[in-house]
């Protein structure tokens, strides 16, 4: 059932505190698609979630990499460094690209025990082909937050669909 307000009673359970770290964020964008993703695995249809359910998972994977990506600028100097406007600012592709330049440049800079260079080779390998997916479906953190482009051009067709679970696995 739709709820139009919150009961008086509980107002107090949403007091959130704001100042947070990206760590936090990338958390906290988790958090609320794994809380989602029980909730389809119940009774809640797909069709009703499944734009927000998207946003979180791209938006998830942009913190993520924004993150990884300032924990590693203080040790690499790979080039580019990240950067929060201009065209590429919420780019999946370019963070990724950045990601694996710095990535690239600790393993020259560091010796890592086949164990852990083993670890990172499976994560990029788990994190490539989502990457491809959502810049595909959302090169620039738009299309899951609007019906239309900024020409006016519907972003997905009528019968176009995904599936999250795939997604959300990887």
């Amino acid at each position: 059932m739709l709820k139009d307000s919150i009961d008086v009673k509980n107002k107090w359970k949403f007091d959130a505190y704001l100042g947070q770290d990206w760590w936090l964020y990338y958390s906290h964008y988790k958090t609320a698609l794994d809380e989602l993703v029980i909730l389809i695995e119940g009774n809640l249809p797909v069709n009703t979630v499944a734009l927000p359910t998207l946003f979180l998972i791209r938006h998830g994977m942009e913190l993520g990499l924004k993150a990884n990506i300032i924990r590693m600028e203080k040790v690499s100097n790979a080039r580019p460094i990240l950067t929060f406007q201009g065209k590429n600012s919420h780019s999946i592709e370019a963070h990724y690209d950045i990601f694996i330049a710095h990535l690239t440049e600790i393993r020259k800079l560091i010796s890592l025990e086949k164990i852990d260079s083993d670890k990172i080779n499976d994560y990029i390998k788990k994190i490539e082909p989502l990457k491809v997916i959502l810049h595909n479906l959302d090169k620039g953190s738009y299309n899951f937050r609007y019906p239309i482009n900024s020409h006016g051009v519907n972003n997905f067709g009528l019968n176009e669909k995904v599936n999250i679970a795939e997604m959300k696995n990887n």
